[in-house]
């Protein structure tokens, strides 16, 4: 079961593409695609395989994890919520985002 599917973690645009029901976010334990339109909940399954899938981005993670959860993403990655995630961004990227994010504290 993921704990926690940080739709959250994409950009502006794709928050709107996956409320609109016009893309999907990859689950982080199978990598099939889900849909989340509306932000109802339980997520389905995309209807086919033609639906675009949008990509979870590592600075607005970044981003969220100081403001959300007080802590950097590489940590936030370590804990339930945040581990079947930490396979998404290689360390390097982690470190670039959380670099980013501390020295642009206002920009989500």
């Amino acid at each position: 079961m993921v704990p926690d599917w940080h739709r959250e973690w994409h950009t502006r645009e794709d928050q709107a593409k996956l409320f609109q029901g016009k893309a999907g976010m990859e689950c982080p334990l199978c990598g099939a695609t889900v849909m989340h339109a509306g932000w109802q909940v339980p997520l389905v399954l995309a209807p086919d395989e033609s639906t675009p899938k949008v990509a979870r981005d590592v600075q607005q993670a970044a981003y969220w994890a100081a403001g959300n959860a007080g802590k950097s993403l590489a940590d936030y990655l370590k804990t339930t919520e945040g581990q079947p995630f930490s396979q998404f961004w290689s360390d390097l990227a982690v470190r670039q985002a959380e670099r980013n994010a501390a020295n642009n504290p206002l920009q989500p």
